[in-house]
């Protein structure tokens, strides 16, 4: 498989995004989140399976604690619509 140029440096970009602020990280992950979504449910739970599967054991604290304030953040956002 042939990389792209954005494919060769996705790890030094996220390093990168990391130690900016939060509209240029929330930023990345909008944009990632909305790719997957577009997928069917079973290829986007496939897809979340592969990923997890390479995922270092920083990314493997931090994502589920980001996970706990997009919970609660859903949360406040459902009850603003109702």
């Amino acid at each position: 498989m042939i990389k792209s140029s954005i494919e060769k440096v996705a790890k030094d970009i996220g390093f990168d995004i990391g130690n900016s602020d939060d509209h240029v990280q929330s930023d990345l992950l909008n944009g990632f989140c909305s790719a997957l979504s577009k997928l069917n449910h079973q290829d986007q739970e496939m897809q979340i399976c592969y990923i997890s599967k390479l995922l270092s054991y920083e990314s493997l604290e931090i994502i589920p604690a980001i996970g706990e304030f997009c919970k609660m953040e859903k949360t406040e956002k459902d009850n603003n619509i109702k």
